[in-house]
């Protein structure tokens, strides 16, 4: 009686198991750490007196009803000591959390980071108080994913066709925050060269402007001038691909500062174009087979 129910135990397990679509094979060869079943006694064992024996189990004792595998279970993140600037990340001698993955890959494979043991906490936070900056490229973390994404934008800078003007910071404002990109006036930096007009031979030029970020940081951003009218009889015709159109600089000496800048993203149509190419090169396998 005590042994079939014991088998009723062991059925039930796994048959819980194989319901909830848990891998089991090879799982009690492992690491005991990893593989491991949590059980439950569904009837709770007698408790002994103190100074007697304890009473024998039945075999209802010996039914388990199933917890928990915890091979299955998320694995939860890497606490690390930044060895150098990361970005978007931290700065060197910072303590992060990152998933396990990419700590182990992108970080401690690469040397960029420690684990954040209490020797390792102990040596890096000597680092942090004697205050060696020498290897901070960038204010923050987060700085450098803005001058990353500053370089490769295109910002166009919309001014009257209709009246006469002269480039300011305050344009150059409303433009950047058209382009989802909200900054002060004293952020902004113009070229040395004023931009006055309308001139139609300007038309989607290029003229780059300077960015200072927390006051420290600085980067040099694209910009490119379009006539607006209220007159839709004057007014130019634009679609969403004018800023990869806008290529001859505005200032002659500024041309090959341009060529340095990253490539632009390309667009959807150019996207479709280049898979459609890719796919028109790939020989099909009876082909090959029947040369």
């Amino acid at each position: 009686m005590n042994r079939t129910l014991k088998a009723i135990g062991a059925l039930n397990v796994y048959s819980h198991l194989i319901q909830n679509k848990v891998a089991i094979t090879n799982a009690w060869s492992l690491q005991q750490s990893r593989t491991t079943f949590v059980l439950k006694r569904r009837v709770p064992p007698y408790i002994g007196k103190k100074g007697r024996q304890p009473k024998r189990l039945k075999g209802l004792h010996h039914i388990y009803d199933f917890e928990e595998f915890t091979e299955v279970q998320p694995t939860p993140p890497l606490k690390l000591i930044l060895t150098e600037f990361v970005d978007g990340l931290g700065t060197k001698g910072e303590v992060v959390t990152v998933g396990k993955q990419f700590g182990r890959y992108n970080l401690l494979l690469s040397n960029r980071a420690v684990y954040a043991s209490p020797e390792n906490l102990e040596i890096w936070e000597k680092y942090r108080k004697e205050g060696k900056d020498d290897d901070k490229p960038y204010s923050t973390a987060k700085a450098a994913l803005v001058v990353k994404y500053l370089q490769r934008r295109m910002v166009k800078v919309e001014m009257s066709m209709d009246q006469p003007w002269t480039l300011e910071p305050w344009h150059l404002r409303v433009a950047f925050r058209r382009a989802l990109v909200y900054l002060p006036e004293d952020a902004l930096t113009l070229p040395e060269k004023p931009i006055s007009g309308p001139d139609m031979e300007n038309e989607k030029k290029v003229f780059i402007v300077g960015v200072t970020i927390n006051k420290c940081d600085k980067v040099q951003v694209r910009c490119y001038l379009h006539h607006w009218s209220s007159d839709p009889t004057r007014a130019i015709p634009e679609d969403e691909n004018d800023f990869r159109r806008a290529v001859e600089p505005l200032f002659p000496e500024e041309a090959e500062l341009l060529k340095s800048f990253p490539l632009l993203p390309l667009s959807k149509e150019e996207k479709e174009r280049r898979k459609r190419t890719e796919a028109e090169k790939v020989v099909p396998l009876w082909t090959v087979l029947s040369q």
